[in-house]
């Protein structure tokens, strides 16, 4: 029997924090979130720039970053959400393969304008008149048992999800715990 073929982020074997695929897409738990549940979608195939993706794989990494926005708008309840592409170092983007951010946002500890630095990797203790003052200030870096927690978490409410009647996948009202943007703690 073969062994399956690792997941790459670059050259990050990210194969523990994966939590849905589908053929030509990917996507994982963050290591540094910035709000509960930020996630990545990632094409398998390891390029750089999105100009870069074939008709094949756009297609299924649109389709997978509208999915996975649906599924995390509707698990968190969040009251907005972020989708960034950084393309290019220029943009911001530190690994450099292609990757959508899911990061949901919500009204308590709102940060703001002050994701964008966040992203970038900044510090936002500058901007205190665009975050609320329970704002994140910095990203932490997870252990990969908090990442794969995570990860068995999401796979398993990702299928509860997918059985849901498609009228109720985009319903945001769950029993959920309160999140907040002040911690990337999930209990």
């Amino acid at each position: 029997m073969t062994k399956p073929s690792a997941l790459r982020f670059f050259k990050f074997d990210v194969s523990h924090q994966v939590f849905y695929q589908s053929e030509y897409s990917f996507c994982i738990v963050n290591l540094k979130p910035i709000t509960p549940h930020h996630v990545l979608v990632i094409p398998k195939r390891h390029i750089e720039f999105l100009y870069q993706l074939n008709k094949d794989e756009k297609i299924d990494f649109y389709d997978t970053l509208h999915t996975m926005y649906r599924f995390i708008r509707y698990l968190t309840g969040a009251n907005g959400t972020n989708l960034a592409i950084q393309d290019g170092t220029i943009s911001g983007q530190s690994v450099p393969h292609v990757h959508a951010h899911i990061i949901p946002r919500f009204e308590k500890g709102n940060l703001g304008d002050g994701v964008y630095k966040l992203l970038k990797g900044e510090h936002v203790s500058s901007i205190s008149t665009e975050a609320g003052p329970d704002a994140p200030k910095e990203r932490r870096e997870r252990s990969m048992e908090e990442m794969v927690s995570e990860t068995e978490y999401l796979k398993t409410q990702l299928q509860n999800w997918l059985k849901l009647p498609n009228e109720e996948k985009d319903k945001q009202f769950v029993d959920i715990p309160d999140l907040d943007e002040s911690s990337t703690e999930v209990n």
